[in-house]
């Protein structure tokens, strides 16, 4: 699979199968996080890999209760080191190593979609228990966390957007039906994630 093939074909993924994952897939998965750009050549992004069913069940609550976490066989949680990072670019820091920790988490995403995985990359959760609960300690930001596994069964392609609605050369202008398409988001928000 090329990596069009891959960006064209990543789903998220809310419903695993029992098929075991080859730990060698987890480590590519984890390596193409290394790939990515990084300011100062510095590499903030760390993860911590949880198969222990207590703990992805924790997580999954911590998650607003996405509790289909669970049957992921690999959760994985993204943070960041702010410590060398924020002596080299002091305020900046925090903002750097999020935006690294989310370029690592897309080519991670990516290389389970090559390999045959689902996976889904979850942003909202209640960093504190996390942290407390996996031992992370202060000076360590929790950025993401991501559940890789086999799919349950073949992810549909969501409608897309029309590129040519998004993208504009030399200055801004809103396209036409901006707002409702704002009205829409929020008035199917509720039904996105009920599977």
């Amino acid at each position: 699979m090329d990596v069009e093939d891959a960006i064209k074909a990543r789903r998220s993924c809310r419903e695993y199968s029992t098929k075991k994952v080859k730990w060698e897939d987890v480590a590519k998965v984890l390596n193409a996080a290394i790939y990515t750009p990084m300011a100062g050549n510095v590499f903030t992004t760390r993860f911590l890999v949880v198969t222990d069913e207590k703990k992805k069940a924790k997580i999954s609550t911590y998650c607003v209760n996405q509790h289909f976490m669970q049957e992921a066989p690999y959760v994985i949680v993204v943070f960041s080191d702010l410590g060398e990072i924020k002596v080299l670019y002091g305020d900046l820091a925090e903002d750097y190593a999020s935006k690294q920790a989310a370029a690592a988490v897309e080519n991670m995403l990516l290389q389970a979609t090559e390999l045959g995985l689902g996976s889904c990359w979850i942003g909202t959760f209640d960093e504190d228990p996390i942290r407390g609960m996996l031992m992370i300690p202060e000076g360590f930001k929790v950025e993401a966390v991501i559940t890789l596994g086999h799919a349950k069964r073949k992810q549909t392609m969501p409608k897309k957007a029309d590129l040519n609605k998004f993208v504009f050369f030399d200055e801004f202008d809103k396209p036409e039906g901006w707002k409702e398409r704002h009205k829409l988001f929020w008035a199917t928000r509720e039904t996105r994630f009920e599977k």
